[in-house]
């Protein structure tokens, strides 16, 4: 496994799996995690599905940083907001 430090395109959680056979990569695929135990490929990230999800979410965070600042400033933990947010 290795470990790289860029951004993929549509999400920053995601990982891109690459299978190696004799000749080479034989396969790569990219997926990305988006919540409340929910994975995308990168052809649905691709279609846009991102882009039309509406859901309202009652601690809305872009970044690690916001996600701290909203725990500060409700007095919750991380687990806490979160489950917030999936209820």
């Amino acid at each position: 496994m290795c470990l790289l430090d860029e951004s993929l395109p549509y999400h920053p959680n995601g990982m891109t799996l690459c299978a190696y056979g004799k000749t080479g990569e034989v396969h790569e695929q990219t997926y990305y995690s988006v919540g409340g135990g929910f994975m995308i490929d990168a052809e649905q990230a691709a279609s846009g599905v991102l882009d039309n999800d509406t859901t309202v979410l009652p601690y809305d965070f872009f970044s690690g940083a916001q996600l701290l600042k909203l725990c500060k400033t409700h007095g919750m933990s991380i687990s806490e907001l979160m489950m917030a947010n999936e209820k």
